[in-house]
């Protein structure tokens, strides 16, 4: 009979780290998704790719004198300004379109990126500053 306690004594235990296991990997998703839920209430949405940025104007005004920058692991940033964008208008960017301030385009075999950089002015002269890690 010992026998038969102890092989259930370890289903048991083996269910219960399971268990554990499988919540923490629920609530790591669920942390993990907190960070677009935050972008989803900011006024620009910005999601990345391999080689594009998508942008969304969501401040509900037009914004202007939009400068958008990608930080990579270096010391070399590389930007472009975009002029104006309308409420709710979107936009994707090619990173080869960025450039640095010597006018070196950006070149994704040599500069991995780690964040975007999304700065602009609303309608109303408020500034809309955003930075967003790259996914």
């Amino acid at each position: 009979m010992t026998t038969g306690f102890r092989a259930g004594g370890t289903r048991q235990t083996v269910f219960a780290l399971f268990a554990v296991t499988l919540v923490a990997g629920l609530a790591s998703t669920a942390c993990s998704q907190g960070g677009s839920a935050e972008q989803l209430n900011a006024p620009v949405l910005i999601s990345t790719r391999q080689t594009v940025i998508a942008l969304q104007n969501k401040a509900g005004v037009p914004l202007t004198d939009i400068k958008l920058t990608v930080v990579p692991y270096g010391n070399t940033e590389f930007s472009r300004m975009l002029g104006r964008m309308d409420n709710e208008e979107s936009r994707e960017i090619n990173l080869n379109q960025l450039s640095s301030s010597d006018g070196t385009a950006f070149n994704a075999r040599l500069s991995k990126p780690k964040l975007v950089r999304f700065k602009a002015t609303d309608a109303n002269g408020k500034p809309v500053d955003l930075e967003v890690p790259w996914k």
